[in-house]
This record gives C-alpha cells, sequence and structure tokens, in this order.
C-alpha cells in the first residue's frame, strides 16, 4: 500500500469557498498520477476528525482544478493513495506515483458568522455557533429552539431543543407551554411537579 503524506493548508478560523489546484509536468502522466484525490476540510489537521469536500474519479481529473467547499474549518487536507490489490480505472498512474502540486489557492471569509462574495452579510443570528452556507446564508445547524433554512421558525407549541426534537413534559403552571428553547416552564411548575422541566 501506497500513502501520501496529508497536505494541510491552514485557513484559521475561515471556511473555505474555493479550491484551486495547479499541477505541473507532462499531462497525461500527472493526470494519472493525480487521479482518485480527496480534499478534506478540518479544524485540526487530522484526516480522522475531518470532513469529505470532493471525491475526484473515476475519469483523469484537469490539471487546472476549482471545487467549492461548503465546510467549515481550519485546514484543507489533500489525500491520495493506492492500493495494493485494487484494480484502477484506465490512465491512473500505478507505479512510481507522486503528486506535484504547484500551486493551492484557497479562498473563502476570514471571519467568522458571515458570508456572501463579499463576505459582508451577517449569519442570521440563531445558527449555531453564528456558523452559515458562505454562499447563500443558510444555517448548517440552528440553535435550539429554531428550525428553518435561516432557523427563524420557532419550535412547534409542545417541543423544544436542537431541531425541536424534545418534547415538553407537559408539567407547566396553567397549562403553559415550555420554553421553545430550554423545555422550561417559564411561569413555573404545575401542582405536585418540581425540577427544571417539572418532571418530577
Amino acid at each position: 500500500m501506497r500513502k501520501w503524506p496529508e497536505k494541510n493548508t491552514d485557513n484559521k478560523d475561515g471556511r473555505f469557498a474555493g479550491f484551486s489546484l495547479y499541477v505541473s509536468n507532462t499531462e497525461n502522466r500527472q493526470r494519472g498520477r493525480f487521479a482518485g484525490f480527496s480534499l478534506y476540510v478540518s479544524n485540526t489537521g487530522d484526516i480522522k476528525n475531518s470532513t469529505l469536500c470532493y471525491k475526484d474519479g473515476p475519469h483523469l481529473p484537469p490539471l487546472n482544478f476549482t471545487t467549492t467547499c461548503t465546510n467549515y474549518g481550519r485546514y484543507v487536507i489533500f489525500y491520495n493513495e493506492r492500493l495494493n490489490g485494487v484494480i484502477y480505472p484506465e490512465g491512473y498512474a500505478i507505479n512510481n506515483v507522486n503528486t506535484e502540486l504547484c500551486e493551492v489557492v484557497v479562498q473563502g471569509c476570514d471571519t467568522p458568522g458571515v458570508y456572501g462574495s463579499n463576505c459582508d452579510k451577517s449569519c442570521h443570528t440563531d445558527c449555531k455557533d453564528n456558523k452559515c452556507h458562505i454562499q447563500h446564508g443558510s444555517c448548517f445547524v440552528c440553535r435550539a429552539g429554531w428550525v428553518g433554512a435561516s432557523c427563524n421558525i420557532k419550535c412547534g407549541e409542545g417541543w423544544y431543543g436542537v431541531n425541536c426534537s424534545q418534547q415538553c413534559k407537559g408539567h407547566c403552571k396553567d397549562n403553559a407551554a415550555c420554553n421553545h428553547m430550554t423545555g422550561q416552564c417559564d411561569k413555573g411548575c404545575d401542582s405536585g411537579w418540581t425540577g427544571n422541566l417539572c418532571d418530577e
């Protein structure tokens, strides 16, 4: 088995909007070496805790390559391998393979919590951790109590938490609904019930 070292590109705490690779040398040979690569985005630089952004194949890639990654992270990892016993598509280089990257360009917003082509629009305040899609601003995950692409829809009555996935206990004072974010009874518990969620 042959694996290439992971290549990390540090982007501090920004998000990656565009990723370009420019590869040199004889075109067909280089395309065969380059073929089958993967791009990951990570906050730690460790491929095990990263998110796959792009996987090449089965055709040979162009030497000037651009893709859009909407993942949030600090590192871009370029990874390629050739495994013993695996049959690769026609044109893939198998022996004496190395990858020569001449230039890697990573573009994105330097400041968290913004999006758009000029990074001048703020993510919705109810996006969890203030993170949103770098191109159109939709939230990856909403803060507890909210749903929808812009996280601007309050949980339906009787539900609370992340993705409005938890049901209120139903023991709030005067039959009131629980708080859509915390599940607690803002006006207190019904007679005979105690605890943060009035479930004791």
